[in-house]
């Protein structure tokens, strides 16, 4: 006698494949950032997902001090040039703006209008205390609006 076989049940899911998550996290949009003639860094930030994105900004950069006592050659530092806190909506982008400081606008004059920096990102919400550093160049606009090559 011939088996038939017995048909298998075959489930089909109506749940997509992709999950979005719920909450957000911040990303940068450009390590390029350009700094306004008044010494305004405009930080282009993107938050991925649907929560809102909240957090804080601190722009560093190495800076050469003066040589002390007997030493004869300068010592290199690490100074915070600018800070910012920030907070953007669910799957938005936003330019977060950072004044520096005067020792951050010296900095960008000395380099010839650009600077190699550190930009650290301190997520506070959703994600608690997620901290992100980045190396940048900040940008020194022309007259015309542009950067300077």
């Amino acid at each position: 006698m011939l088996a038939i076989p017995t048909p298998t049940p075959v489930l089909i899911s109506t749940v997509p494949s992709t999950v979005i998550e719920s909450g957000g996290s911040v990303s940068l949009a450009s390590t390029r950032i350009m700094v306004q003639s008044g010494g305004t860094a405009l930080v282009p930030l993107d938050c991925l997902g649907i929560a809102s994105c909240n957090g804080k900004l601190a722009l560093t950069a190495k800076s050469t001090g003066k040589p002390k006592g007997k030493r004869k050659s300068k010592k290199t530092i690490t100074v915070t040039i600018g800070s910012a806190s920030f907070s953007i909506s669910g799957d938005e982008a936003k330019m977060v703006k950072i004044k520096l400081d005067s020792t951050g606008r010296k900095l960008l004059g000395k380099e010839h209008r650009r600077l190699v920096a550190n930009l650290t990102i301190l997520e506070l919400a959703p994600s608690s205390q997620d901290a992100h550093v980045t190396t940048v160049q900040l940008l020194q606009e022309t007259a015309d609006g542009k950067a300077e090559r």
